[in-house]
C-alpha cells in the first residue's frame, strides 16, 4: 500500500484596492454602460466582470499578485468613453475590458492603441471592427455582425416578406449590420429595388420630440415605400422608431 503525499493548496489572494497595487501587477480598466442609452446593460455586465476577477484572485491572481479592476463609465458615448479611459491610463491599467457599443468601441481605438492597450469588448459586434488596422490589440467575445447579418436576411426570406425596409442608426453598428442585411437580401435574391434603407442620427438621449422630428417622417418613408417587414438596427430608440410607424398606420401581417 501506498500513500500520495498531501497536495498543499494555495490560499486565495484577498482582491486587491486600485491604490494598493505593485510593481507589474495586472490592472484592468472597465469601460462599461453605467450611463447613457445602453445603461440598462450596465449592471450585469458589470457583475460578470468582477465575478471574473474575484474567481482569478480565489484561484491564486496572475504570477502570485491579486488581479486589480478600476470600473469606469463609457457612457454609451465615444465622448464618456474617451475620457474615461485617460483616467484609467492615469491609474495605470494594462488592459480594457469595454466598451459596450461598436461605434464608440471605433471612436476610442486610436486613442487605446496610442497607449499600447489591450482591450476586449463583450458586445462591440460591428464588421468593420474585424477591419481596422488594432495593432493587434483589439479582441471581443461575440461575433461580428456578418453572422447576425446573414441570421436577419434569412429570418425575412423563411417569412415569405417581398418588401424590406431597413431602419438603422448612423454608426457603425447600425449601418454596418443594416448594409450586411441588404447585402444578404440581394444574394438570396430579393431584387435591389424590394429593399429600402433609412438611417437616423445617433444621439445620447433620444427626447420624446425625436418621435416626430426623426422617426415620424421615416415612418412615412416606410409606408409610402409599402414595406411588408421592416428591420430595426438600433439600441433603446427603437421603440421610438415602433411606435412612429404604429402612429402612422403602417400594418404588417402576423407570421
Amino acid at each position: 500500500m501506498t500513500s500520495r503525499p498531501r497536495r498543499r493548496l494555495r490560499s486565495p489572494v484577498a482582491p486587491a484596492k486600485p491604490g494598493n497595487t505593485k510593481p507589474g501587477q495586472l490592472k484592468i480598466g472597465g469601460l462599461l454602460p453605467h450611463t447613457g442609452g445602453i445603461s440598462y446593460q450596465g449592471p450585469p455586465i458589470t457583475a460578470g466582470v468582477k465575478l471574473a476577477v474575484n474567481e482569478v484572485n480565489a484561484a491564486g491572481g496572475v504570477l502570485g499578485s491579486p488581479v486589480v479592476f478600476v470600473d469606469g463609465d463609457d457612457g454609451s458615448s465615444a465622448d464618456v468613453a474617451g475620457a474615461t479611459l485617460d483616467v484609467l491610463v492615469s491609474k495605470g491599467v494594462t488592459a480594457i475590458v469595454g466598451p459596450c457599443c461598436s461605434g464608440v468601441t471605433q471612436k476610442i481605438m486610436p486613442k487605446v492603441i496610442a497607449n499600447n492597450l489591450v482591450m476586449i469588448s463583450m458586445s462591440a459586434t460591428s464588421e468593420a471592427l474585424s477591419k481596422m488596422d488594432d495593432k493587434g490589440l483589439f479582441f471581443r467575445t461575440c461575433p461580428s455582425d456578418k453572422l447576425q447579418a446573414k441570421a436577419l436576411a434569412d429570418i425575412v426570406m423563411r417569412d415569405g416578406s417581398a418588401k424590406i425596409a431597413i431602419v438603422a442608426r448612423d454608426d457603425s453598428y447600425g449601418t454596418g449590420l443594416q448594409q450586411g442585411v441588404q447585402a444578404d437580401l440581394k444574394t438570396a435574391g430579393l431584387p435591389a429595388d424590394n429593399v429600402r434603407t433609412f438611417t437616423y442620427k445617433v444621439k445620447d438621449k433620444y427626447e420624446q420630440a425625436d418621435l416626430t422630428g426623426t422617426f415620424k417622417p421615416i415612418a412615412k418613408q416606410v409606408k409610402q415605400f409599402g414595406a411588408d417587414a421592416v428591420v430595426i438596427a438600433g439600441f433603446e430608440e427603437s421603440g421610438l422608431v415602433v411606435r412612429a410607424l404604429k402612429e402612422d398606420g403602417v400594418t404588417f401581417r402576423q407570421s
